[in-house]
């Protein structure tokens, strides 16, 4: 369906109007949780029919798959057998569990299954995305950004993962053209993206230490792709050759 430019949000608009860098990380409030919920509805599915615990595998429906190996995957993280009492099958239970969780774990959340999206329902070709009713990947992801922007969360979905964003020109004009980069870049940087992610993924959950540590060894490996890619001879830094043979030793 998309994003309905409504009377009362252009008002909203106008009054943070000079403040549009102003994000909160700490709160997920419950109107961004129903439109992240019903974007899945569009394009990922609900449950399709059956008992929940009947295995997915044998009706022919992608959709019921990606639901029961979600909840698998995060009630065995969580270190529980079923994510909530609530729920008939694991679609509700996901969604039980997303809508009273605090916020960092709403988040997870909202990354795993905007991966599905982005993943495994792209994987699809148009004709069966129609058979099944999903919206198009893209335009799913682009409503999960613009909803998080409306409610001033200061997080993107980009690269396969929940970015921070402190501000909306910084995110602009450097974080977000580096992922692209980094992305694009073929199999060679594939390292450097990964790195930033978890950099990323430090400074989502205020490992300030972890995050600076991981975005500087994005930053030497990207230098490292970039001379092999030209056939530049380098060397690795003393300091950094001595601070691998250490961490071999432990």
């Amino acid at each position: 369906m998309g994003v309905l430019d409504l009377f009362s949000k252009r008002e909203s608009r106008r009054e943070r109007q000079g403040q549009e860098d102003v994000f909160q990380y700490d709160e997920l409030p419950q109107p961004v949780r129903v439109q992240v919920i019903h974007i899945w509805a569009d394009a990922i599915s609900l449950w399709h029919g059956g008992n929940g615990y009947t295995s997915p595998l044998h009706d022919g429906y992608p959709p019921n798959m990606w639901w029961f190996n979600l909840h698998k995957a995060l009630a065995r993280e969580k270190g529980v057998f079923q994510l909530s009492e609530h729920g008939c099958n694991p679609f509700e239970k996901v969604q039980y569990y997303f809508l009273e969780a605090g916020a960092s774990e709403s988040l997870d959340v909202i990354e795993l299954t905007f991966r599905i999206i982005d993943r495994l329902a792209r994987r699809l070709d148009v004709h069966e995305r129609n058979f099944f009713h999903l919206t198009d990947p893209d335009a799913a992801i682009r409503e999960l950004n613009t909803r998080f922007r409306e409610h001033g969360i200061g997080y993107a979905f980009e690269g396969g993962q929940i970015v921070r964003k402190d501000s909306e020109y910084l995110h602009a004009e450097t974080v977000k053209p580096a992922l692209q980069l980094l992305s694009g870049a073929g199999p060679a940087f594939s390292g450097p993206l990964e790195e930033f992610l978890k950099a990323h993924e430090h400074h989502r959950k205020g490992d300030q230490k972890e995050a600076i540590i991981n975005a500087a060894k994005a930053f030497e490996s990207t230098l490292k792709a970039i001379c092999t890619a030209r056939g530049w001879a380098f060397d690795p830094p003393q300091g950094h050759r001595e601070a691998t043979d250490r961490n071999c030793l432990r």
